[in-house]
């Protein structure tokens, strides 16, 4: 799915805003308070992302575990990145890899039907998390925002 709208420089809380607002209205999350957005637009997040003008294309790949109670987050172009993970008020960023380099490259190619196919194959563990994949492409005073909701899918001999 995806959407446009005007703002090709528009601060990341206000692109993550738009974000938060088109996956509910696209039906990828189904109610309207949305903690990633919430997560997104705290300061120590904001502060690491100054990169995020230097390419017309940003993605996030956003999940959480209900078991413990932590958001995972990576947000990327190609000249930068920066993971974290959130929990209780508190921010890591000295985390290793939270989402496999097949997944990212999968999401950074937009490759959504191989994505699909990667869930319903390798998204065999006993309670895979949801992870939601979005790309903002900036052109010419509009964003255009895609995103998907998948499974998490790993193959132990590609993806340790």
């Amino acid at each position: 799915m995806s959407y446009a709208i005007n703002g090709m420089s528009q601060p990341f809380k206000s692109i993550s805003k738009q974000v938060s607002k088109y996956e509910f209205s696209a039906g990828i999350r189904k109610i309207k308070a949305d903690c990633f957005f919430e997560i997104r637009k705290k300061k120590n997040l904001q502060d690491k992302l100054n990169f995020i003008t230097q390419s017309d294309t940003l993605f996030l790949l956003e999940s959480c575990s209900i078991e413990n109670g932590d958001f995972y987050g990576k947000i990327w172009n190609v000249f930068n990145k920066v993971g974290y993970i959130y929990n209780n008020g508190k921010f890591d960023f000295n985390v290793s890899e939270i989402y496999t380099d097949y997944t990212c490259k999968l999401v950074q190619s937009w490759d959504t039907t191989l994505i699909r196919t990667e869930e319903r194959v390798n998204s065999t563990m006993t309670s895979p998390r949801n992870i939601y994949a979005t790309r903002v492409i900036k052109n010419k005073g509009d964003l255009k925002i895609d995103c998907i909701m998948f499974k998490e899918f790993f193959l132990i001999d590609r993806d340790r």
